[in-house]
């Protein structure tokens, strides 16, 4: 068990890693066939134990592809980034379909006997109580029919295992899904989709354009903070800083989320009902508790339970549940990052945690006058918590080089291959002419 810690300390800190290169892209990713096929046996009866004795090995593979490889060109890191917070994504469903012992279940009353036949709470895995015995973790629950013939199990295998929010599963129980704002005739919605992939893709080059230009900005380095300016003017900076790196955030997961809505409506046929928003118009929020429970995204809400938040709840009840599950979160970011290259920083985790303080203080007042948090003093409250606090998060991140690593690619830059070029050519025209 020492020797595989010390592998894995080795792996991030860069020792004993390969090139990630088109050539060994393959191998780097070989942990995909396992994964899929814990998915397809999570919906196969009388698997409880195969999938049980197929986990470690999985989580195993996963960790070493991940660790192992890596795109040692700093300008691409965040492609390190994302590879780290797939592995993590994906080790948290292997567990969830390895453990429960019906695996997993749709919404729908013929599938809900099956789970209460298990004995198995609605939503999904949950760590063990101190009552229950290691023969109840372990059991197979009673044989039960599954229609369908091989085509269908391996596609049902595929939804299964790229499963986000999981909704339509039993394992999205308690989800907060955001109203469709969206029109639900499919051209319409193919039109509208698109409308927001490229605006979004627009701000997003826009703004990562911007940040480049930012003094000291590098592939390795930069800062939010600039010392040269007075304190009042910095921490002005800083913030709108913070604040466009958070809506870059927000869009690139809206961003990502529809063009995967696109392929699914236009290619695949599925109704637009769907795919509702992925987003609740966060700056809507007004509770610090409604922002990260409603109005956030929740794709990864799943992964933070099962990583964080059952475990939390098994040794501290519902207080460790919270604490578990920001924490999860932020050993989730944190990790993506330290994957490629950049070293630890214990401010990103730092941020995740102390979110509960935030979310037992709003508990604390609404026990203590019987109201809410909400309104426009909510707003306020809110912000100081999720923009305020992550100043010291994103200065994190830009100080290991987010900010001056690929975003968008140069050549599929409006920004930089249009607008500034276009801009910088009116400039001089400007210059000469003066």
């Amino acid at each position: 068990m020492a020797t595989l810690a010390s592998r894995f300390r080795h792996a991030l800190d860069g020792e004993h890693v390969t090139p990630l290169t088109w050539r060994n892209a393959p191998v780097a990713h070989a942990y995909l066939p396992l994964y899929f096929i814990l998915a397809y046996l999570t919906r196969r009866p009388g698997s409880h134990r195969l999938r049980i004795v197929l986990l470690p090995v999985v989580v195993a593979v996963i960790l070493r592809c991940t660790t192992g490889y890596r795109i040692q060109d700093e300008l691409w890191g965040w492609y390190n980034w994302i590879r780290g917070i797939v592995a993590m994504v994906l080790i948290a469903h292997s567990i969830h379909f390895a453990i429960v012992p019906e695996g997993m279940l749709k919404q729908s009353e013929a599938e809900e006997r099956l789970r209460v036949r298990s004995g198995t709470p609605a939503q999904g895995f949950v760590a063990p109580s101190a009552e229950q015995s290691a023969s109840q973790l372990v059991s197979t629950p009673p044989p039960y029919p599954r229609s369908g013939g091989l085509l269908e199990r391996v596609g049902e295998a595929l939804e299964v295992g790229l499963l986000a929010r999981g909704i339509g599963w039993q394992l999205s129980q308690g989800l907060h899904i955001p109203n469709i704002r969206r029109p639900m005739e499919r051209k319409a919605f193919l039109k509208s989709t698109f409308k927001s992939v490229i605006t979004a893709y627009l701000i997003i080059d826009l703004v990562d354009s911007a940040l480049e230009t930012l003094p000291g900005i590098t592939p390795t380095s930069g800062t939010i903070f600039f010392p040269q300016l007075p304190p009042i003017l910095r921490y002005t900076v800083s913030t709108a800083l913070t604040f466009a790196i958070g809506i870059v955030v927000i869009l690139g997961i809206s961003m990502c989320y529809d063009l995967v809505s696109l392929i699914a409506v236009g290619i695949f046929r599925q109704p637009p009902s769907n795919w509702p928003p992925v987003h609740d118009e966060p700056w809507r929020m007004g509770s610090l508790h409604e922002f990260w429970s409603k109005r956030w995204h929740q794709v990864l809400r799943h992964t933070f339970l099962v990583l964080g938040g059952y475990p939390g709840r098994w040794l501290a009840g519902d207080f460790g549940m919270l604490f578990g599950t920001f924490l999860a979160s932020g050993l989730l970011h944190e990790f993506g990052f330290n994957l490629g290259g950049a070293p630890f920083d214990w401010k990103v985790i730092a941020y995740f945690a102390l979110q509960p303080f935030g979310i037992l203080a709003e508990k604390a007042y609404r026990t203590y006058t019987g109201k809410r948090v909400s309104g426009w003093l909510g707003w306020c409250w809110a912000a100081v918590w999720v923009i305020g606090l992550n100043e010291m998060a994103s200065d994190s991140w830009i100080a290991r080089g987010a900010a001056g690593k690929i975003l968008v690619p140069p050549v599929l830059s409006p920004t930089r291959r249009i607008f500034i070029p276009i801009l910088r050519e009116l400039w001089e025209t400007f210059i000469r002419k003066q």
